[in-house]
């Protein structure tokens, strides 16, 4: 199986929707009067970093995989946090959406580490 760089930036695309989708719900249906501001920011710092990690990735840096690695550990646990709130404080479809969302959050977080690592050594075959 080939794994391309398309792959690897759509791959790395969804994981920053899922985030943005399930952060916004979970923010969005647990305050009264969000603070847009706070949700902002945090979708803008994952993006930053997963452009970050992505960009790295790509163009073979050292250090690359772990970093992506770590990015994907830290919203993995953005996914489990989201589902912990909406399994406490939310309810009805909203909450389900929500968990459900995140439980292919982390699917796709974990497969996004997989896919970097056989991107890479798949470039490694190729410059050897």
């Amino acid at each position: 199986m080939k794994f391309s760089k398309q792959g690897m930036t759509l791959t790395i695309f969804l994981v920053m929707g899922l985030f943005a989708i399930t952060n916004s719900m979970t923010y969005m249906m647990q305050s009264a009067s969000p603070n847009m501001g706070n949700l902002t920011r945090s979708i803008i710092f994952a993006l930053v970093l997963y452009g970050w990690a992505l960009v790295r990735l790509l163009s073979g840096k050292r250090f690359a995989i772990p970093f992506m690695d770590f990015i994907n550990v830290v919203y993995g646990m953005g996914f489990v946090s989201n589902i912990a709130i909406a399994a406490t404080k939310l309810s009805g479809t909203g909450a389900l959406v929500v968990i459900a969302l995140s439980i292919v959050g982390i699917g796709t977080t974990i497969f996004a580490s997989f896919f970097a690592r056989k991107f890479r050594s798949q470039a490694q075959t190729l410059v050897d």
